[in-house]
């Protein structure tokens, strides 16, 4: 009975990153994520699930403290 109580107190965040007022308390950096800030890739793919809007919201909420990418303005209006 006592994990189920640990459990039911516990927070996971929300289902969708849009949605997640919490996400930069343990946001993940993953390969991807640590790839696209060291300018090793352009472009974030995958399935439904996978991240691709938390690295983003969490780029566009925080892109100052990346130094490949706070060096100047970014326009988060051409990002589909």
């Amino acid at each position: 009975m006592q994990a189920k109580k640990i459990l039911e107190q516990m927070s996971f965040g929300a289902s969708v990153a849009e949605h997640d007022n919490d996400l930069k308390d343990y946001f993940v950096q993953t390969s991807t994520f640590n790839k696209f800030i060291s300018d090793q890739g352009d472009v974030v793919a995958g399935d439904k699930g996978t991240g691709k809007s938390a690295i983003y919201r969490v780029l566009k909420e925080n892109y100052r403290e990346y130094p490949l990418l706070g060096s100047g303005p970014i326009d988060f209006s051409l990002v589909a």
